[in-house]
């Protein structure tokens, strides 16, 4: 009777709090209802950048979703929420958490099995994620094709952009920076700032994925003052979307365009705006990363003292899992010593 009368009488509470109606009807044994409103109190969570809660709920409705008969609709249910979890997860345990990528294994398990292809690209393109962070470019290239292949024969526009984004991303790992940058403005092309303007998640908005990670191949194809507008577009995007997670990504892309370009005051702000939102949101790589380009800027500006920092800051990326960037971080270490005179 609560629940119906939440349901039917406070239409605004229920909206605004669905883990209420969660908890009644988990309580009254109405599973479906429980499971609905728990995946809709996780979405809730991930839009204000609450992913701790996030990961709970989406959780809760997987282990309620064990009660009901086997079949394709609970299959294809809880292959949405692990996607969601996925998402949440990487935001607050770092792109390279082994259960970052179980949820998406899961996913994609759940739907090649019950034929799902739309969301299986996006499973596929979640793994190509998770496999590039963490060193092996070759797995990530063979998902990431996946996925674009998926996208085009889906028709999915929010999909193909992804999958644009994942593809030249893994390109930027492998070093073919014309292919990455041909990929990166076909995902630019599509992208829609009304349209994707959403949570955010596991590898960010499309659009700043794209125009952040562009940055970095310019200035490798030889075009420093284009790679860092394109940074800095990156960052005045994020912004405007207003979501903490796509911010630190962006500032943390254009600190690195500084320091290639050896502008290191503005590479040290921006990397201590990224270290700042990350300890308010919980974003454990960016925080790390974050550490290694402030101390690395200090050093550079005569604060040989940093050095340890930038020893924490690698330390810290690499308990993430995070192995990607571990030739860039290595040098970066170098650069440390040898400005520090060690």
């Amino acid at each position: 009777r609560v629940v119906d009368v939440l349901v039917e009488s406070f239409p605004a509470r229920v909206a605004a709090e669905p883990e209420l109606v969660a908890r009644h009807a988990e309580a009254a044994g109405r599973l479906d209802v429980a499971i609905a409103a728990y995946q809709r109190a996780g979405e809730r969570a991930q839009a204000r950048s609450a992913h701790a809660e996030a990961i709970r709920h989406f959780e809760h409705a997987i282990a309620l979703l064990e009660a009901l008969p086997e079949g394709r609709d609970r299959d294809a249910r809880e292959a949405a929420l692990q996607l969601a979890l996925a998402e949440s997860r990487a935001v607050a345990l770092g792109y390279t958490s082994p259960a970052v990528e179980a949820a998406h294994e899961r996913a994609r398990a759940l739907c090649e099995a019950v034929g799902d292809t739309r969301r299986l690209g996006f499973a596929l393109s979640g793994l190509a994620v998770y496999s590039y962070n963490s060193g092996q470019a070759e797995r990530a290239g063979g998902l990431a094709a996946r996925a674009l292949a998926n996208a085009e024969q889906t028709g999915d526009r929010a999909l193909l952009l992804r999958a644009r984004c994942d593809y030249g991303l893994v390109q930027v790992y492998r070093g073919d920076f014309v292919s990455a940058l041909s990929h990166l403005e076909a995902a630019r092309a599509l992208y829609e700032p009304g349209f994707h303007h959403g949570a955010p998640s596991a590898t960010g908005n499309p659009g700043v994925r794209a125009l952040s990670a562009s940055g970095w191949v310019l200035w490798a194809l030889g075009f420093p003052d284009r790679a860092l507008t394109r940074a800095r577009e990156a960052v005045a995007h994020a912004r405007e979307l207003a979501h903490p997670f796509n911010v630190a990504h962006a500032l943390l892309f254009e600190a690195v365009v500084h320091a290639l370009r050896r502008d290191f005051p503005v590479q040290r702000e921006r990397a201590a705006e990224v270290i700042a939102l990350s300890e308010t949101y919980g974003f454990p790589y960016w925080r790390a990363v974050g550490l290694t380009f402030h101390a690395a800027a200090r050093i550079a500006m005569g604060e040989r003292e940093a050095v340890a920092d930038v020893r924490t800051g690698f330390a810290l990326t690499a308990a993430t899992g995070g192995r990607g960037g571990a030739p860039a971080s290595l040098a970066q270490l170098a650069h440390a010593y040898l400005a520090a005179g060690l």
